[in-house]
């Protein structure tokens, strides 16, 4: 039996090319998908997509759960909006392992009306289905076709490292403000009272979202009041409380769960790497601190916004 030794010879190559490693993504293209996942608010991607150093910075539980991500069928929704974002004019400057990917950037309005219907609407896992994510799906293609999505547009800078041949963006996580995140309980207080985050990470300017669950072991219902602390006191008036829980009582049911929720925001200048800390103690409403407001309004058995 004769062997054609050129069709031998072309699938060696084949084979071989197929095992070949993928070239790195260029520095623009990591910029892309970067801005891409921040409009949908998929901070998931967002932290696969940051530097070894900004990862080390910070774990990604904490780095995800500050932003308030979008999750279910949103994320799915947003994920799909996201496609619609156009880049432009871009420009890349390299320096060794730096790069500076400069974009004019044309995104969606997620505030526009016919966006924000579909993105605000029920879309958690268990409210839909992916038939009816699909819907909503065509209706966000219609309604593009159709120039009834509103966008918005400007420049952006994103700043990328370069290690073992791959790009990645570099937020500069380690020289941002640490604000530590602790809770207790006070009084003889008979719940459970804990944050879901360990620590934040923000710049000036920027916000986060941090959040407690609070449980009552008691076997009757119990209203208590939250206390908010910053410290250390020569900072305590760098973060802005834009909401907080502790405006308001809340009473639990015996064994009731809650998740309360405060988004706080950096307003002052710090110097590079300072660490903060926010404490929630809650009292019984009968031992909350003299001179301390309990005439908020009760937001009994409600999630903080």
């Amino acid at each position: 039996m004769e062997i054609d030794f050129s069709l031998v010879s072309f699938v060696s190559l084949l084979i071989l090319a197929a095992c070949q490693p993928r070239p790195a993504a260029l520095p623009a293209s990591i910029a892309q998908d970067y801005i891409r996942a921040v409009w949908a608010r998929d901070y998931v991607a967002v932290y696969q997509l940051l530097s070894a150093e900004d990862r080390a910075a910070q774990p990604e539980k904490d780095y995800v759960a500050q932003h308030d991500p979008f999750a279910g069928g949103t994320l799915a929704l947003a994920q799909h909006a996201a496609r619609s974002i156009e880049f432009s004019n871009i420009v890349v400057g390299e320096n060794g392992d730096r790069a500076t990917v400069v974009l004019h950037v044309r995104v969606p309005d997620g505030n526009g009306p016919e966006l924000s219907r579909i993105l605000n609407a029920e879309t958690d896992e268990a409210s839909l289905n992916a038939g009816q994510i699909g819907d909503l799906t065509r209706q966000l293609d219609d309604l593009r076709a159709a120039g009834k999505i509103d966008f918005l547009e400007g420049d952006q800078t994103v700043e990328l490292r370069q290690r073992d041949g791959k790009w990645a963006v570099f937020l500069n996580l380690a020289q941002a403000a640490r604000v530590t995140v602790e809770g207790g309980v006070k009084a003889g207080l008979h719940w459970e009272f804990a944050p879901l985050v360990g620590e934040v990470r923000l710049f000036p300017g920027e916000s986060a979202r941090i959040q407690y669950r609070a449980r009552n072991l008691a076997d009757r219902a119990i209203t208590a009041k939250a206390e908010e602390g910053t410290s250390p006191a020569q900072y305590a008036n760098a973060l802005f409380f834009a909401q907080c829980f502790c405006l308001f009582q809340e009473t639990l049911q015996p064994g009731q769960e809650e998740t309360l929720a405060a988004v706080i925001r950096l307003d002052q200048d710090l110097p590079a790497g300072t660490t903060l800390n926010v404490r929630y103690d809650f009292y019984p409403i009968e031992a909350f601190p003299a001179g301390a407001d309990t005439n908020s309004p009760s937001a009994a058995g409600t999630t903080a916004p």
